[in-house]
Formats: C-alpha cells, sequence, structure tokens
C-alpha cells in the first residue's frame, strides 16, 4: 500500500502602506487603482495632507479629498484609526 504525503504552505503576505500626499494629491488617484493588486492590507498611514474635521474636530472645513481616502480605506477594508 502506497499512501502519498502531500506537504501544505500557506504563505501570508501582508502589506502596511505609507502614505505621502503632495498639494496636487496624485498618490489618491494611484490608490484607487491598486486595491484589486494588493490583498491582505493591515495598515495605511502616513502625512495624507488632507485637513478634515471628521479627524480632527477643531478644523472647520470639509475637504473633498477624504471622501477619496476613506473610499480607497474602505476598499482595502480599512477602518478609520484616529489620534485625536
Amino acid at each position: 500500500m502506497n499512501i502519498g504525503i502531500k506537504k501544505i504552505i500557506l504563505y501570508s503576505l501582508n502589506f502596511l502602506i505609507n502614505v505621502y500626499l503632495d498639494e496636487h494629491q496624485y498618490v489618491l488617484e494611484v490608490l484607487q487603482d491598486t486595491p484589486s493588486a494588493l490583498n491582505n492590507v493591515l495598515l495605511m498611514m502616513g502625512d495624507f495632507n488632507i485637513k478634515d474635521n471628521d479627524w480632527d474636530p477643531s478644523f472647520p472645513h470639509y475637504s473633498l479629498h477624504s471622501d477619496d481616502l476613506l473610499t480607497i480605506a474602505n476598499s482595502f477594508g480599512l477602518d478609520l484609526f484616529s489620534s485625536i
């Protein structure tokens, strides 16, 4: 009797994304095309240069770029975490 044993190896590849947005918010455009290429994003952090009262209650305005950033984060399955 011949019993075959197969070794199963599971790989887990996770991503941390560090973002710096300049005044043109070009990285938002790149990230909007990225979710389909990256799975398992654990953390997206950085200097987003997007001021908004959603994460800084002392800031008096709302930014349209914050909607884009939140949509991108949601597409990666991430939630907003703010130290404020």
